[in-house]
Protein backbone atom coordinates (compact mmCIF):
# COMPACT_ATOMS: atom_id res chain seq x y z
CA UNK A 1 0.00 0.00 0.00
CA UNK A 2 1.43 3.59 -0.92
CA UNK A 3 2.08 5.89 1.47
CA UNK A 4 0.37 9.59 1.09
CA UNK A 5 3.99 11.73 1.19
CA UNK A 6 2.89 15.22 2.77
CA UNK A 7 5.07 18.04 1.84
CA UNK A 8 5.56 20.43 4.36
CA UNK A 9 6.69 24.14 3.12
CA UNK A 10 9.21 26.23 5.17
CA UNK A 11 7.78 28.87 7.39
CA UNK A 12 8.03 32.21 5.81
CA UNK A 13 9.76 34.29 9.04
CA UNK A 14 8.67 37.65 7.46
CA UNK A 15 4.76 36.27 8.38
CA UNK A 16 2.73 34.80 10.96
CA UNK A 17 -0.89 34.47 11.87
CA UNK A 18 -3.20 36.78 13.91
CA UNK A 19 -6.73 36.38 14.62
CA UNK A 20 -6.47 33.19 11.92
CA UNK A 21 -5.27 36.06 9.03
CA UNK A 22 -1.59 35.92 7.90
CA UNK A 23 0.25 39.48 7.95
CA UNK A 24 3.49 41.05 7.85
CA UNK A 25 6.27 40.63 10.86
CA UNK A 26 7.33 43.68 10.85
CA UNK A 27 11.30 44.15 10.65
CA UNK A 28 13.25 44.83 14.11
CA UNK A 29 15.52 47.83 14.05
CA UNK A 30 18.42 48.63 15.86
CA UNK A 31 20.42 51.85 15.82
CA UNK A 32 24.11 52.00 16.24
CA UNK A 33 25.82 55.19 17.94
CA UNK A 34 29.53 55.89 19.30
CA UNK A 35 31.86 58.81 19.50
CA UNK A 36 35.53 58.39 20.17
CA UNK A 37 36.22 61.00 23.41
CA UNK A 38 34.63 62.18 26.18
CA UNK A 39 35.08 66.00 25.00
CA UNK A 40 32.29 67.99 25.19
CA UNK A 41 32.07 68.59 21.81
CA UNK A 42 31.59 64.78 20.87
CA UNK A 43 29.26 64.19 24.05
CA UNK A 44 26.98 66.41 22.35
CA UNK A 45 27.60 65.18 18.57
CA UNK A 46 26.75 61.60 20.91
CA UNK A 47 23.40 62.97 22.38
CA UNK A 48 22.50 64.21 19.01
CA UNK A 49 22.98 61.14 17.49
CA UNK A 50 20.26 59.05 20.06
CA UNK A 51 18.17 61.96 19.68
CA UNK A 52 17.87 61.55 16.20
CA UNK A 53 17.71 58.20 16.11
CA UNK A 54 14.66 58.03 18.54
CA UNK A 55 13.09 60.75 16.90
CA UNK A 56 13.28 58.81 13.45
CA UNK A 57 12.84 55.41 14.65
CA UNK A 58 10.51 55.16 17.88
CA UNK A 59 7.21 56.32 15.92
CA UNK A 60 7.46 54.30 12.64
CA UNK A 61 5.13 52.04 12.74
CA UNK A 62 6.40 50.27 9.41
CA UNK A 63 9.03 49.09 11.89
CA UNK A 64 9.76 47.43 15.66
CA UNK A 65 12.50 49.31 17.21
CA UNK A 66 14.65 47.48 19.57
CA UNK A 67 16.30 50.62 20.35
CA UNK A 68 20.11 52.20 20.61
CA UNK A 69 23.03 50.48 21.38
CA UNK A 70 25.75 52.71 22.18
CA UNK A 71 29.30 53.33 23.07
CA UNK A 72 30.30 56.68 24.34
CA UNK A 73 34.18 58.01 24.93
CA UNK A 74 35.33 54.70 23.23
CA UNK A 75 37.83 54.82 19.99
CA UNK A 76 36.37 52.22 17.25
CA UNK A 77 40.29 51.21 16.77
CA UNK A 78 39.27 48.14 19.51
CA UNK A 79 36.32 46.26 19.18
CA UNK A 80 37.19 44.62 22.93
CA UNK A 81 36.27 48.10 24.59
CA UNK A 82 33.15 48.80 22.64
CA UNK A 83 30.14 46.74 25.06
CA UNK A 84 27.62 48.18 23.13
CA UNK A 85 29.10 47.24 19.89
CA UNK A 86 29.82 43.37 20.84
CA UNK A 87 26.15 43.01 22.88
CA UNK A 88 24.43 44.36 19.38
CA UNK A 89 26.13 42.28 17.14
CA UNK A 90 25.27 39.36 19.51
CA UNK A 91 21.75 40.11 19.64
CA UNK A 92 21.66 40.16 15.78
CA UNK A 93 23.24 36.68 15.32
CA UNK A 94 20.97 35.74 18.03
CA UNK A 95 18.22 36.36 15.88
CA UNK A 96 16.62 38.99 18.02
CA UNK A 97 17.52 41.92 15.27
CA UNK A 98 16.80 42.12 11.54
CA UNK A 99 18.24 45.45 10.24
CA UNK A 100 21.28 47.76 11.78
CA UNK A 101 21.30 51.61 11.20
CA UNK A 102 24.58 53.39 12.62
CA UNK A 103 25.80 57.12 10.90
CA UNK A 104 28.03 56.27 8.90
CA UNK A 105 31.20 53.39 8.26
CA UNK A 106 33.46 55.16 10.00
CA UNK A 107 31.04 55.30 13.55
CA UNK A 108 31.01 51.28 12.71
CA UNK A 109 33.98 48.65 12.91
CA UNK A 110 37.67 49.43 13.69
CA UNK A 111 38.99 49.01 10.38
CA UNK A 112 38.31 47.94 6.67
CA UNK A 113 38.70 44.21 7.48
CA UNK A 114 36.45 44.10 10.62
CA UNK A 115 34.05 46.16 8.49
CA UNK A 116 33.79 43.69 5.66
CA UNK A 117 33.46 40.08 7.79
CA UNK A 118 30.84 41.65 10.20
CA UNK A 119 28.68 42.75 6.82
CA UNK A 120 29.20 39.48 5.26
CA UNK A 121 28.46 37.52 8.59
CA UNK A 122 25.25 39.49 9.32
CA UNK A 123 23.96 39.24 5.48
CA UNK A 124 24.26 35.49 5.18
CA UNK A 125 22.00 35.34 8.44
CA UNK A 126 20.08 37.88 6.76
CA UNK A 127 21.01 41.12 9.12
CA UNK A 128 21.25 44.09 7.14
CA UNK A 129 23.66 47.28 8.11
CA UNK A 130 22.72 50.32 6.55
CA UNK A 131 24.94 53.50 6.91
CA UNK A 132 22.70 56.25 6.41
CA UNK A 133 25.82 59.14 5.23
CA UNK A 134 26.55 56.82 2.61
CA UNK A 135 22.93 55.34 1.66
CA UNK A 136 24.84 52.02 1.51
CA UNK A 137 23.13 48.74 2.30
CA UNK A 138 24.60 45.74 3.07
CA UNK A 139 21.81 43.53 1.26
CA UNK A 140 22.15 45.82 -1.92
CA UNK A 141 24.72 43.55 -4.24
CA UNK A 142 25.29 46.39 -6.13
CA UNK A 143 27.22 48.39 -3.17
CA UNK A 144 29.54 46.05 -2.19
CA UNK A 145 32.90 47.81 -3.94
CA UNK A 146 31.62 51.43 -2.72
CA UNK A 147 31.17 49.91 0.98
CA UNK A 148 34.66 48.67 -0.13
CA UNK A 149 35.94 51.78 -0.82
CA UNK A 150 34.06 53.81 1.58
CA UNK A 151 35.38 51.78 4.16
CA UNK A 152 38.86 52.03 3.33
CA UNK A 153 38.36 55.37 3.32
CA UNK A 154 37.09 55.59 6.80
CA UNK A 155 39.96 53.94 8.00
CA UNK A 156 42.72 56.58 6.56
CA UNK A 157 40.68 58.98 7.61
CA UNK A 158 40.49 57.35 11.51
CA UNK A 159 44.07 56.47 11.37
CA UNK A 160 45.10 60.49 9.91
CA UNK A 161 43.05 61.89 13.23
CA UNK A 162 44.88 59.15 15.20
CA UNK A 163 48.22 60.08 14.19
CA UNK A 164 47.30 64.15 14.61
CA UNK A 165 46.07 63.51 18.33
CA UNK A 166 49.58 61.57 18.97
CA UNK A 167 51.44 64.53 17.27
CA UNK A 168 49.13 66.66 20.13
CA UNK A 169 49.54 64.57 23.07
CA UNK A 170 53.71 64.63 22.54
CA UNK A 171 53.53 68.03 22.48
CA UNK A 172 51.12 68.97 25.43
CA UNK A 173 54.00 66.24 27.02
CA UNK A 174 57.04 68.43 25.54
CA UNK A 175 55.79 71.64 26.97
CA UNK A 176 54.59 69.99 30.41
CA UNK A 177 51.24 70.69 29.55
CA UNK A 178 48.91 68.23 32.16
CA UNK A 179 46.37 66.10 30.07
CA UNK A 180 43.40 66.49 32.09
CA UNK A 181 40.05 65.39 31.10
CA UNK A 182 37.19 68.10 31.46
CA UNK A 183 35.51 65.48 33.47
CA UNK A 184 38.36 64.82 36.41
CA UNK A 185 37.72 65.11 39.65
CA UNK A 186 40.08 66.87 42.15
CA UNK A 187 41.19 69.48 39.44
CA UNK A 188 40.41 71.99 36.70
CA UNK A 189 42.88 73.65 34.36
CA UNK A 190 44.26 77.04 34.96
CA UNK A 191 42.37 79.36 32.51
CA UNK A 192 45.62 81.93 32.43
CA UNK A 193 48.10 79.03 32.28
CA UNK A 194 47.55 75.77 30.83
CA UNK A 195 50.79 73.85 32.54
CA UNK A 196 48.83 74.58 35.99
CA UNK A 197 46.27 72.04 37.95
CA UNK A 198 44.15 74.33 40.46
CA UNK A 199 42.93 72.25 43.39
CA UNK A 200 39.13 71.88 43.55
CA UNK A 201 38.88 71.45 47.55
CA UNK A 202 35.49 70.26 48.05
CA UNK A 203 36.20 67.36 45.40
CA UNK A 204 39.67 66.58 46.76
CA UNK A 205 38.04 65.06 49.72
CA UNK A 206 36.57 62.38 47.66
CA UNK A 207 40.28 61.83 45.54
CA UNK A 208 41.09 61.67 49.22
CA UNK A 209 38.65 58.95 50.73
CA UNK A 210 39.27 57.05 47.13
CA UNK A 211 43.11 56.68 47.76
CA UNK A 212 42.62 55.91 51.58
CA UNK A 213 40.21 52.66 50.95
CA UNK A 214 42.02 51.61 47.82
CA UNK A 215 45.26 51.49 50.40
CA UNK A 216 42.69 49.65 53.09
CA UNK A 217 42.49 46.84 50.16
CA UNK A 218 38.90 47.50 49.77
CA UNK A 219 37.82 46.89 46.16
CA UNK A 220 37.03 48.94 43.17
CA UNK A 221 33.52 48.06 42.96
CA UNK A 222 32.99 47.84 46.92
CA UNK A 223 34.83 51.94 46.32
CA UNK A 224 31.83 52.86 43.83
CA UNK A 225 29.63 51.70 46.06
CA UNK A 226 30.57 53.70 48.67
CA UNK A 227 31.03 56.55 46.76
CA UNK A 228 27.04 56.13 45.89
CA UNK A 229 25.80 55.49 49.25
CA UNK A 230 27.52 59.37 50.11
CA UNK A 231 25.59 60.11 47.26
CA UNK A 232 29.01 61.26 45.60
CA UNK A 233 28.01 61.60 41.68
CA UNK A 234 31.12 62.21 38.68
CA UNK A 235 30.93 65.85 36.75
CA UNK A 236 28.66 64.32 34.49
CA UNK A 237 26.02 63.59 37.28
Amino acid sequence: MSREIQVIAPTNKERFLVNGLVVNKLKRVAAYARVSSEKDQQLNSFDNQIEEWNRRLVNDTTIDFVGVYSDEGISGTSDERRPGFLKMIADAKAGKIDKIMTKSISRFARNVADSINIARELKEIGVEIYFDNEHISTLDPTTEVLFTLSAVMAQEESRHISDNVKWTFSKMFKEGIPMVSSNLIGYRRDPENKKNLIIIPEEAEIIKLIFSLYTEGVGTNEICRILEKKGYKTRKG
